[in-house]
């Protein structure tokens, strides 16, 4: 069956080039949306490891610092989980084999350690794990006044 020539003219073919003239304007412009999505999703996975990581971190420094929140020195704060100076777990916030603390769940947790800065001053460093493996650093300085009183001190960590 031949399709009369009064109805379509002379234009075979023509829709032809019309949708591909449109498909090729419209594939770059497709894919580059998709680009922006895919960068979009990657950033935001990298920000919730992160704030994940850093929220966790701090955690274990409201741990320590809850810990040592009864003593009236630095070497109160060093004596560790035993509460004797000298002994191995000295600096250490946790008590038992491991200075790991698991927190929450998907491997999250935190390290702490205690050191001593000088003689009226320690240094509590946390390091947290968060979700998807983003690890997250932070610290506070205590000192302790001759009155007996502290003052905390808190700094986020950029560079481990």
């Amino acid at each position: 069956m031949t399709l009369p020539t009064a109805v379509f003219g002379e234009e075979k073919g023509a829709a032809l080039i019309l949708v591909l003239g449109w498909s090729s304007l419209l594939l770059p412009l497709v894919g580059w949306l998709y680009l922006q999505a895919h960068t979009d999703q990657i950033l935001a996975q990298n920000l919730r490891k992160e704030l994940d990581a850093f929220y966790t971190a701090e955690a274990g420094l409201n741990f320590a610092l809850a810990a040592t929140s009864a003593c009236d020195s630095p070497a109160c704060a060093l004596r560790g989980p035993d509460g004797v100076l000298g002994t191995a777990d000295d600096g250490l916030v946790l008590p038992g084999p491991s200075d790991w603390a698991p927190f929450g769940d998907q491997g999250r947790g935190f390290r702490v350690r205690v050191t001593e800065a000088d003689s009226a001053t320690v240094r509590i460093r946390s390091s947290g794990t968060g979700w998807g493996g983003g690890t997250s650093e932070v610290e506070a300085l205590v000192r302790w006044q001759p009155d007996g009183t502290k003052q905390v001190f808190w700094n986020q960590l950029l560079e481990p």
